[in-house]
């Protein structure tokens, strides 16, 4: 936000930035669990000064609010809602990139939110890119970018960032500076190459010659290759997210400004991100696990004294109850007049002894009851997303501080739905009575400040921060004989209480062992987990993680990481932390029929629909594997082609419902069965599936 004065004077106020509420709803209404971001600001006379920061998304989005230094508005300006879906970031030097983008559009996909970079203003931190889904690098010299930020790229793309580089005749600037994981084609010369319509990575219109970077393969798969065998998309896995190398620069001639040029930057999105169609549309559902969290840390921390809403209500109950009983006591002892005083007396009496009674047996304390998810990279960074219930001892203000480079916001509390505008100056201010006092965040710093907390009256705080994790766990997991189960080595200094797997699209949790001790190895094997709090917050974290059907993560239960604190100085912290990762089968002796399904990763253009569909296949399986089509009877056939990574080429089958297709060893290399399907078929991906031979 850029304020601007006008004025021959200097200007004194307060910048804020606060949800906006529902439509219909009348202005200045609290949002439940919306956080208001504030910070002083001054703008010298005639000059100009912008204010920013970094806030989680709000439903309705936002709206900015300039106060003087009498706390009078003096004007506001509404933000639009948050993208719906996907935002990506695009790293480069070229000024025209990223609006070319917004005008042209990606075809054939609706252009999300697009957020520019260059070198300079990229963050250091990826706790700040947390809300962008890919990155993509192009027409960029990374040759000055400091360490810090590129291990800030490495990073987002370990949590589950996607990422696409583009490269071509400029690979000396790209690629040349970045780390194998997030450049797997290591380039050292260049060569033309012809376009012939690389499989679900470019459109039609001709066959174009570019310049393509050549070099070595040293992680990852080729993806496509031209004519000649020459790699033109290389692609690889990095912790839980996914890298895409483009060999070619879709900004250069002759692709620059065309629709084939976009179209590559579309298809490229598409594979890093795992999304197909609609790329404002998440890959991900949303996880039906992340809005418990808060609730585990609150059951965790308790409850001491009544919720407002409660006390307000018993106090009603009283005054009803001994209402006609002490008019009657009143009445016969002839002071009637006293029955105006006496209930409300008592029910005064009554809350400020429960609350003076509350706040002594708090004994001055500030608890931290923490619930947290950790998503931990190869490198062993975590990216830490953890609710404090923060057990405050008295009312009056407090000060909650994290760390730097941390992104802190209010949550919803049981009290907040007090806080309520009616429209009316009368009643808003008998609510404002019984309402917490407004709450903020500063707009840099790490730092929330509560005020009028009831005694022992829990407030949700939610942090989000990269912290050091260090070496995590080393498995070595097999599926034999129907029991998926190995060995699991604790490489970190601290014991983990609970270790569980958990599937990609979170429906099956498997316990693996109660107990694993710092620096030691221990047997694992699985076995169907039991509802419960531990359980329910593995679940959380290993939503997602991992993109491919049949595929699993990792999860560790241990101690919280994120430290914060209250007036200066530590809570009592106590909680639960989930370490997760992507993980690996890396054997199996057969494989199960339902265990592993089809997933769309790319799309042609509507008037030449083809779909390339990709299904995983644990390391080392033996014997052979069908390719199966369980569809409804009645079903059409599917005409598909399957790659062969031996000679690079598609072979052609007709594949009618129930029946099944055994594969070649070379087409389920690398462990992944690569199917393209071209003409228009109503089918879920489910019902194509690959499985052992019986």
């Amino acid at each position: 936000m850029v304020v601007h004065n006008q004025s021959s004077t200097p200007f004194h106020g307060q910048v804020r930035l606060l949800p906006d509420p529902a439509v219909g709803a009348p202005p200045g209404s609290h949002v439940d669990g919306g956080t208001l971001y504030a910070e002083p600001v001054f703008v010298p006379r005639q000059g100009w000064t912008a204010v920013s920061t970094y806030a989680l998304p709000a439903p309705n989005g936002y709206r900015a609010q300039l106060l003087d230094a009498g706390g009078r508005l003096v004007t506001s300006l509404r933000v639009g809602p948050p993208a719906q879906g996907t935002a990506i970031g695009v790293l480069t030097a070229d000024d025209r990139l990223a609006q070319q983008l917004r005008d042209y559009g990606l075809p054939p996909v609706n252009i999300p939110a697009i957020v520019r970079f260059t070198t300079t203003d990229l963050p250091a931190d990826a706790a700040r890119l947390a809300g962008l889904r890919a990155i993509l690098i192009v027409s960029v010299d990374l040759g000055g970018l400091d360490p810090a930020k590129l291990q800030a790229l490495r990073d987002f793309v370990g949590f589950g960032g996607g990422l696409v580089v583009a490269t071509g005749a400029a690979w000396a600037q790209t690629a040349s500076h970045l780390p194998a994981e997030l450049a797997p084609l290591r380039p050292f010369g260049t060569a033309a190459a012809v376009l012939e319509e690389p499989v679900a990575v470019d459109s039609p219109g001709g066959q174009p010659t570019v310049t393509v970077a050549t070099g070595a393969l040293v992680g990852g798969r080729v993806a496509a290759t031209s004519p000649a065998g020459q790699p033109l998309v290389v692609e690889r896995e990095f912790g839980a997210g996914r890298v895409v190398e483009l060999a070619y620069d879709p900004m250069s001639p002759p692709l620059a400004g065309t629709e084939r040029g976009s179209f590559s930057f579309a298809q490229a999105l598409r594979r890093a991100t795992g999304q197909v169609g609609d790329l404002g549309v998440d890959r991900r559902d949303p996880s039906p696990y992340d809005p418990l969290l808060p609730g585990l840390a609150l059951r965790g921390a308790g409850r001491s004294a009544p919720p407002q809403p409660l006390l307000l209500g018993l106090l009603l109950a009283f005054l009803l109850a001994a209402g006609p009983a002490g008019f009657l006591a009143l009445a016969r002892a002839r002071r009637r007049w006293l029955y105006w005083v006496a209930p409300p007396l008592a029910g005064l009496l009554i809350a400020s002894g429960v609350y003076a009674g509350v706040e002594a047996g708090g004994n001055g304390v500030v608890r931290d009851q923490v619930v947290e998810v950790v998503r931990v990279t190869p490198d062993g960074s975590g990216l830490v997303t953890a609710f404090h219930a923060l057990t405050l001892p008295g009312s009056g203000e407090w000060r909650a501080s994290a760390p730097a480079r941390t992104l802190l916001s209010l949550n919803a509390t049981p009290d907040d739905h007090l806080r309520v505008q009616l429209g009316l100056p009368q009643l808003d201010r008998l609510a404002d009575a019984y309402a917490p006092a407004e709450e903020s965040v500063r707009f840099q710093a790490a730092e929330a400040n509560l005020r009028e907390v009831p005694a022992q009256s829990p407030r949700i705080l939610e942090t989000q921060s990269v912290r050091p994790v260090g070496p995590w766990l080393v498995p070595h997991l097999a599926y034999r004989g129907g029991q998926l189960a190995g060995t699991v080595r604790n490489a970190s200094a601290t014991a983990l209480e609970d270790l569980f797997l958990v599937s990609a699209d979170g429906s099956r949790a498997y316990h693996l062992a109660s107990t694993v001790p710092a620096q030691a190895t221990v047997d694992v094997a699985a076995t169907p987990a039991l509802p419960g709090e531990r359980t329910t917050l593995a679940l959380a974290a290993g939503w997602g993680l991992s993109s491919y059907p049949g595929t699993f993560s990792l999860v560790g239960i241990g101690r919280p990481l994120s430290p914060l604190t209250v007036n200066g100085q530590r809570p009592r912290r106590s909680g639960l932390a989930a370490f997760a990762a992507p993980v690996e089968i890396e054997t199996a002796d057969s494989l199960p029929l339902g265990w592993s399904f089809a997933r769309l990763v790319s799309q042609g253009i509507p008037n030449q629909p083809e779909e390339l569909y990709e299904v995983a296949v644990p390391a080392g399986v033996q014997g052979d594997l069908r390719l199966l089509y369980l569809a409804p009877k009645g079903g059409l056939a599917l005409s598909l082609w399957i790659y062969d990574s031996a000679t690079g080429r598609w072979r052609n089958t007709l594949l009618q419902v129930g029946e099944a297709e055994v594969l070649r060893p070379s087409e389920a290399d690398g462990g992944v069965v690569r199917v393209l399907i071209g003409g228009v078929y109503r089918f879920t991906p489910d019902q194509l599936m690959v499985a052992s031979s019986p």
